[in-house]
């Protein structure tokens, strides 16, 4: 994915981080998503793709699986409140 997807064109980019989640074959797979092109997401638009994120964590048990393979990293901290929340109840994808 690169950088600029995520910066530029978030709207894009997260209809395709869905499909990668639904087409990951496993939680390795996962994990390449979530530290990848979703984490990135959330870096640079979080609060604007957050009302997104939310709603399909509520029903898509995959994508909150793949929410818990993000770590927060340069995530801002009113954003990574709210990821937890959005995930609440699944195990990290490392453990």
């Amino acid at each position: 994915m690169g950088d600029e997807l995520a910066e530029r064109h978030p709207l894009d980019l997260f209809p395709i981080v869905l499909e990668m989640v639904r087409q990951a074959p496993d939680d390795d797979g996962l994990a390449f998503v979530a530290a990848g092109p979703l984490e990135e997401l959330l870096k640079f638009h979080g609060e604007s793709i957050l009302p997104m994120v939310e709603a399909v964590a509520l029903t898509d048990a995959r994508f909150r699986r793949a929410l818990s393979g993000v770590w927060q990293s340069t995530i801002p901290p009113v954003v990574w409140v709210r990821v937890q929340a959005a995930r609440a109840g699944e195990a990290g994808l490392d453990g």
